[in-house]
């Protein structure tokens, strides 16, 4: 019982985040029960992290944690169950990095 509910939960994680950037944000689509909906320009995003657990490590997919600074608060975001996470990561570091310099 323990396993089948850790595999639904583990199957509702890696289904519920969906992540888009774009060319000066990077937005952030939650869909488990309605839909959820974030955007953050790039400049407000001060680091990312990745986390992957023993499973991630072989499936390729982990947590990605983005630390904000939004008029003048700092909070972490966390997105779930990420497939490629170092990709993601690398690609929203690229857009931050673009971004900075164009201004």
């Amino acid at each position: 019982i323990v396993l089948i509910g850790f595999l639904a939960l583990f199957i509702i994680r890696l289904g519920g985040t969906k992540v888009r950037l774009t060319t000066n944000r990077i937005i952030i689509l939650h869909n488990f029960i309605g839909e959820n909906v974030k955007e953050y320009p790039y400049e407000s995003i001060l680091s990312i992290s990745i986390r992957k657990g023993l499973m991630g490590k072989h499936l390729d997919y982990g947590d990605i944690t983005l630390s904000l600074k939004c008029r003048g608060v700092k909070k972490k975001v966390v997105l779930h169950g990420i497939k490629n996470p170092l990709l993601m990561k690398y690609a929203v570091q690229t857009m931050i990095y673009q971004n900075r310099g164009s201004v």
